[in-house]
């Protein structure tokens, strides 16, 4: 990707072509990712941190561009309602700019951003 901290994948097991995964379908795999880190499953703190970089360097590069592909390319809705949305929870910068962003503000979007806001306050009082 456009970003050396940043993941790439594919829906395509093993293929490193470009563009990758869509947008909209990442999302789901993050919501899952999100939900497995927590539960200590496979990924590691690292790994957020890569997909935190992805989401606010590669897909979201600037207020109002949104990449349609994970490797920035193609032009985007900015729809994060999702899995890309719980990624606030781990960077408060990010989550800063997620309660700004104007795209698809329904009750998944305010539910994950206050989630985020509770565990962010969590591990700031620990």
């Amino acid at each position: 990707p456009a970003h050396p901290t940043a993941y790439f994948w594919s829906e395509h097991w093993g293929s490193y072509a470009q563009p990758g995964q869509d947008v909209a379908h990442a999302n789901n795999v993050l919501a899952f990712i999100v939900e497995a880190y927590a539960a200590e499953m496979t990924w590691n703190y690292n790994d957020i941190r890569r997909f935190v970089a992805t989401l606010n360097t590669v897909i979201w590069p600037a207020p109002r561009r949104y990449a349609d592909y994970v490797d920035g390319s193609g032009v985007g809705d900015g729809w994060f309602n999702d899995g890309l949305m719980k990624l606030g929870r781990y960077d408060i910068p990010l989550q800063r700019r997620l309660e700004a962003h104007t795209v698809g503000r329904n009750s998944q979007f305010f539910a994950n951003g206050a989630l985020n806001v509770r565990l962010l306050s969590e591990q700031a009082a620990q």
